[in-house]
């Protein structure tokens, strides 16, 4: 698994650095949303789903429901490389995320990754079908993860630059 992450710059507002394992680890666990990216040819289709995480093992899990006539379920099965991404954000314009890169394989033993959804996944009775949860397949993966990249953006701002609760002020030119 790849651990690369971009350079920070030093004259940046906003200074990108890349996560420490702890600090990805801490942030991975303390959320269960994320946006799941499939792609086929120049085609892209993102939905946001819940995820599993046990970070002793590198474990990313998703659960996915398709009703019987999933367009979902195509473009899982057309996706070589799937992007798992992360996010979050504090009032002050701060924010981190973590991206997962790799392909999605169908569990047969489901065991280690409903103890993954146990750490941090934050199920919903919504999705895409609208349909009822008895004509619903639910199906759970895991990522054969090729690269995880982790990075917080933090102010390196002048004074009066940040407003607070808003994120960047606009320019007074």
């Amino acid at each position: 698994m790849d651990d690369t992450a971009g350079d920070s710059g030093s004259d940046a507002l906003l200074d990108v650095m890349r996560m420490s394992k702890e600090e990805r680890d801490a942030f991975l666990n303390d959320h269960g949303t994320a946006v799941l990216s499939l792609a086929r040819g120049d085609e892209a289709y993102s939905i946001p789903v819940s995820y599993g995480y046990e970070a002793d093992e590198g474990l990313f899990c998703i659960m996915l429901g398709y009703a019987s006539d999933s367009r979902k379920r195509r473009w899982v099965n057309d996706t070589e490389t799937a992007t798992l991404v992360v996010h979050g954000m504090e009032e002050d314009g701060e924010a981190d995320s973590v991206v997962v890169r790799g392909g999605l394989v169908e569990v047969d033993d489901e065991t280690a990754c409903y103890e993954a959804f146990s750490n941090n996944a934050e199920f919903t009775v919504l999705h895409e079908s609208g349909s009822f949860v008895e004509n619903t397949e639910f199906v759970v993966y895991r990522f054969d993860v090729e690269t995880v990249e982790g990075r917080k953006f933090e102010h390196d701002a002048p004074e009066g630059i940040v407003d607070e609760g808003v994120g960047f002020a606009p320019s007074q030119d």
